[in-house]
């Protein structure tokens, strides 16, 4: 759901309280929930409101007043009731932890904004103490190795330009899918100072400076100019434009943006023809993993990592640790000192041993070490030089000094007389 901005709220308490209608209080909150943009994303206030809503149908069905429930009618909802799925028919399961979490917090949210307009007396939901995240939640999650990371980059890669740019963004960056969904042209800066850089817009709205390596720059720009030629007319290039885009109805069709539908299905077709073994356990999630464990298999440490990242506890970081960390990897000596930060190594992994047949980060990697190896050279040089231009210096001062005292005759050094102390 859309937080809808053209609503202004009720004027009074007493006239929401005379009409009261569960779309009357959702649109209130909604508009609630756009004034607090700055520290909500929209994507978390349409979680939220989606939660208001089937709150209140659930206490429609029930016969419950939604403005006083009671704390146990609010506990059966948030932990009990089955939850819907995405096209909107009721499934069978419960819900899990982090769904009773949402719940829990969107129906504070929304009471705590009734009890400040005096419409209920307390808020049901703040006694209830909320599932926290499971800190070995990570276990589950497919462990992707270099070499199989580099079969479905290959598989990406047959699929098509856009396939490719999308898997190497996910794979190279260690980027979750939203963040690809929500990147526009205008977050890729191929020309930025420094290096191509990519903005990504994360968890609760956060926007991450993300380095690019040679690789990811290559695909999104094949991906680019793949849109320019099918549609010429309109190449969906502008700065609000989707940087990530996909054929439409079928694999050769104009290219569409990349939402969450047409993620899934090209996720699922590349998995199936790149040969990995059990590819239904693989998830987006896994190629986040695999890129945090593979940069500190080279040699990166956890505060590179969480940096690269944006996290802004390193708590968040080491929840990609669970299990422990990996070890180190046999050539991390080797790879390590080429690589200008963490991306740039884990590409490099995957070329030494994963068979990777794109080693342009290699090749620049090596001109890298090539030039600092000049410029070391030339240091020493330098040295050289000016211990040459000071040993000239001192050798004239010698033959100087030796003109001199050949220019004395035998009977000019006469023996100096000692003058006894009084």
């Amino acid at each position: 759901m859309r937080v809808d901005a053209g609503h202004t709220g009720p004027a009074t308490a007493a006239e929401l309280a005379a009409a009261i209608a569960p779309e009357r209080l959702v649109a209130d909150y909604a508009a609630a929930l756009h004034r607090r943009t700055d520290r909500i994303h929209e994507d978390t206030a349409g979680r939220y409101l989606r939660h208001v809503e089937q709150w209140l149908a659930y206490t429609a069905a029930r016969r419950i007043d939604p403005l006083a429930p009671g704390v146990a009618d609010v506990e059966n909802f948030a932990s009990r009731a089955t939850v819907a799925d995405r096209r909107g028919r009721p499934a069978r399961r419960r819900p899990s932890a982090e769904i009773t979490r949402q719940r829990l917090t969107a129906l504070s949210g929304f009471y705590d904004h009734l009890h400040g307009l005096g419409l209920v007396a307390a808020n049901p939901a703040r006694p209830l103490a909320r599932p926290q995240p499971d800190p070995r939640a990570g276990e589950d999650v497919r462990r992707l190795t270099p070499a199989e990371v580099a079969a479905i980059l290959a598989a990406a890669r047959a699929d098509g330009p856009a396939a490719h740019a999308v898997f190497r963004a996910l794979a190279d960056l260690g980027v979750r899918a939203v963040e690809i969904q929500r990147a526009t042209c205008g977050n890729y800066r191929p020309g930025a100072d420094g290096g191509p850089v990519l903005h990504t817009q994360g968890r609760h709205g956060v926007h991450t400076g993300r380095r690019l390596p040679a690789t990811t720059v290559e695909a999104i720009d094949e991906a680019l100019e793949w849109r320019r030629v099918v549609s010429p007319r309109t190449p969906m290039t502008g700065p609000r434009n989707p940087l990530f885009a996909v054929p439409k109805g079928h694999r050769h069709g104009p290219p569409g943006g990349l939402d969450a539908h047409r993620f899934a299905t090209l996720f699922r077709r590349v998995l199936r023809n790149s040969g990995v073994a059990r590819p239904e356990e693989i998830t987006a999630r896994a190629f986040r993993h695999a890129w945090v464990r593979h940069g500190i298999a080279v040699g990166w440490t956890v505060l590179d990592v969480q940096a690269e990242l944006g996290h802004r506890h390193l708590s968040s970081t080491l929840r990609y640790l669970v299990g422990g960390a990996p070890d180190l990897h046999p050539l991390a000596v080797a790879i390590r000192p080429m690589a200008a930060f963490v991306a740039e190594a884990v590409v490099m992994l995957r070329a030494v041993c994963g068979g990777e047949d794109l080693p342009v980060s290699l090749a620049t990697a090596e001109r890298r070490r090539a030039a600092e190896q000049a410029h070391r050279e030339l240091d020493i040089l330098r040295e050289l030089h000016a211990a040459r231009v000071e040993a000239a210096a001192a050798q004239a001062e010698v033959e100087r000094m030796r003109a001199r005292l050949a220019a004395f005759g035998p009977n000019d050094l006469r023996p100096l007389k000692l003058v006894e102390q009084p």
